[in-house]
């Protein structure tokens, strides 16, 4: 089964994800967590604002230790800074810091796509 680490959300990201044979390691901000994610999340990686990056990577690095993760995501746009640089210490699939800039510089994106066409 794969291993997917979603970081941050709403309930909505489970509800995508239901439909997957998954198991779900959510990095959630402590107070954003809500009953629904705890019922569908296999294990529960709980932070805060205060933390520092390096104590969210260790916590999440000794989880990778347990269970090797196949993919990182998120789906809110407030996470996707910590998602790319898990992604990138864990070296896992992921958004990579160049999408993350496209993400967040619209007029940037949208001459990305019209490149792609």
């Amino acid at each position: 089964m794969k291993e997917v680490i979603v970081v941050g959300g709403t309930d909505t990201i489970f509800e995508y994800l239901g439909t997957i044979k998954l198991n779900i390691t959510l990095v959630q901000y402590k107070e954003k967590i809500t009953g629904y994610q705890i019922s569908r999340a296999t294990k529960i990686i709980l932070i805060d604002e205060e933390m520092s990056y390096g104590e969210i990577l260790e916590q999440v690095e000794l989880e990778h230790s347990r269970r090797e993760f196949d993919v990182i995501l998120t789906m809110t746009e407030n996470c996707i800074d910590l998602c790319s640089k898990l992604k990138d210490d864990l070296k896992i699939e992921g958004i990579s810091k160049i999408s993350t800039g496209y993400v967040r510089n619209k007029y940037k994106m949208r001459l990305k796509f019209k490149e792609l066409g």
